[in-house]
């Protein structure tokens, strides 16, 4: 495999106290095995193996809940697995309030870790309890102060929901302006199916969300942090100035990543050609057996794989895309349709070019899906 892909690795801890009336993602209840980091490691090194994965930019715990992974337990997966996070471009993991102890803190802080991504959802306590989390909006403030004097932190926002007021946003928006964080994530809520708020939607005894309000809140939410100093990276994410997001930047900007654990996703590329996979969402299974095959999701010829990087790049609000370094590294080419649908957008003021990068302008923020369904379909 050819180094020029940037590689990240993601690391699913597949466990909460409580699943959220909104979360649609896997995990248990409960409390995290002592045999996962085993087999996170015979996973690991069973991948590198199998996909001749040279090194790693990045790494992410995501979950779940990874602050519920105890620090001992983490020590000892980078012990045997021989990760740094120190050496990465960026190392970051997440983790909710309620996790963030003094104790915790300095041993993130001691690993090597580069950021904790909290999340926060809210500062407001109504918000907070109908959302179902279990922290009080000044006790997450007080935290998230003492944190960002040991390590970079983000905060995780959700806006847009059927009971938030502006006043509200505003309230939250205050309260992250207060810390300036080094990342800061919008996530409009979605009514996922088979949800407790799905339930309650369809008995009547919520509403739903509501498409122009969440522009707006999002418009609103957008304005504030990007007066305030904040560039705008992708769609949901923003950086101040002085951090650089590594980890987000491979999944937008061209680059692969091995997913570890149950449920966890990869895109793995080799000689111009890519696989997409995940682990079946199974914690006993994994645990018995986590060098399992993955269960392929797509497998991706180079024209495939540069019309994923053109279309989903294009979320990249920062840089853009670069046609040519596109076409370089899959060794594929632009369609004739691409260029049309490519064109079309930009004389509508939803695209903007310059020789051959393309971003995506404010105008077209609203309507990406759509630019992409039709750079991936028409």
């Amino acid at each position: 495999m050819s180094k020029i892909w940037k590689t990240g690795l993601y690391i699913h801890v597949p466990w909460c106290r409580r699943r959220c009336p909104y979360c649609d993602f896997f995990f248990e209840v409960g409390e995290t095995s002592s045999n996962y980091v085993d087999a996170l490691c015979l996973e690991l090194e069973h991948r590198i193996q199998e996909h001749r994965i040279q090194s790693f930019d990045t790494i992410y715990f995501g979950g779940g809940t990874p602050s519920l992974l105890p620090t001992i337990d983490l020590k000892r997966l980078f012990k045997q697995s021989e990760l740094n996070p120190k050496l990465s471009e960026e190392s970051v993991i997440e983790a909710n309030p309620e996790d963030l102890s003094e104790r915790w803190i300095c041993d993130i802080r001691d690993l090597g870790f580069h950021r904790i991504s909290v999340g926060v959802q809210s500062f407001d306590d109504a918000l907070l309890k109908k959302l179902g989390r279990l922290h009080r909006g000044q006790d997450a403030f007080n935290k998230l102060q003492r944190l960002k004097k040991y390590t970079g932190i983000g905060i995780d926002l959700i806006i847009g929901t059927p009971i938030e007021t502006t006043k509200r946003l505003r309230n939250d928006l205050d309260h992250i302006l207060r810390l300036m964080p080094q990342t800061v994530s919008l996530y409009m809520l979605t009514i996922e199916e088979e949800t407790h708020f799905d339930k309650l939607v369809q008995l009547g005894k919520m509403p739903p969300t509501n498409d122009i309000k969440q522009l707006d809140d999002y418009h609103q939410a957008v304005s504030t942090l990007k007066e305030a100093g904040y560039i705008q990276t992708e769609v949901s994410n923003f950086r101040r100035p002085d951090y650089q997001t590594a980890h987000n930047e491979i999944y937008w900007a061209g680059g692969q990543y091995l997913g570890l654990g149950p449920g966890a996703h990869s895109l793995l590329i080799s000689n111009e050609s890519g696989l997409r996979a995940h682990q079946k969402a199974d914690i006993q299974a994994y645990l018995k057996e986590p060098t399992s095959p993955l269960i392929v999701d797509e497998t991706l010829d180079s024209q495939s794989l540069f019309d994923d990087f053109l279309a989903f790049g294009l979320r990249n609000l920062e840089h853009g895309v670069d046609i040519i370094s596109l076409e370089q590294i899959t060794g594929a080419q632009v369609r004739q349709t691409q260029i049309q649908v490519l064109e079309r957008y930009v004389d509508s003021g939803h695209l903007t070019r310059f020789d051959n990068n393309i971003r995506v302008t404010p105008l077209g923020i609203d309507i990406l899906d759509r630019i992409q369904g039709d750079l991936l379909f028409d």
